[in-house]
């Protein structure tokens, strides 16, 4: 059935091709992103018949469990701290990530895949988009404080 919509859409994409060459190229690039979104999630689906299934399970359960201490059932308000910790880390996560891949689109679309397929929770989903927000900007502020120091020692001495 899912080949025969994409065949369907391809058809359509021609028609319209032939119609408005500027809303196919715009209908092109759209079909071509859902259609890589898919086969990434299927993709990822494949990929967790095992260890990353457990990986992401044990990365996301308690940071403590994720550097090997084994911490389990707590009481309350150590068990709280724990709970945020967890986001916190999840955070930095997503900052380092967007950092490293200089993309916070490619961490975004990793993130929702494993979302979409069932990999990720929605809130450890929620922590590290938000840690890719934030790590767009690491970059930026790294570009300006190196401008800032370079400006600084070019810029005319005014009195």
């Amino acid at each position: 059935m899912r080949r025969h919509l994409e065949l369907l859409g391809l058809f359509a994409a021609t028609a319209l091709l032939l119609a408005r060459p500027d809303l196919a190229t715009l209908a092109a690039g759209l079909g071509l992103f859902l259609w890589g979104m898919s086969h990434l999630e299927e993709g990822i689906k494949r990929l967790s018949a095992g260890t990353l299934d457990r990986w992401l399970h044990n990365a996301t359960r308690s940071p403590a469990w994720a550097i090997g201490v084994g911490a389990r059932h707590r009481p309350g308000a150590v068990q709280f701290a724990d709970h945020a910790a967890r986001h916190v880390l999840l955070v930095l996560f997503g900052i380092i990530a967007t950092v490293v891949m200089q993309s916070s689109h490619a961490t975004l679309l990793l993130t929702l895949t494993a979302l979409a397929s069932g990999q990720l929770p929605y809130l450890p989903a929620l922590a590290i988009a938000i840690g890719a927000n934030v790590g767009t900007t690491v970059t930026a502020v790294l570009g300006a404080l190196a401008a800032g120091a370079a400006a600084l020692v070019d810029s005319p001495q005014t009195n």
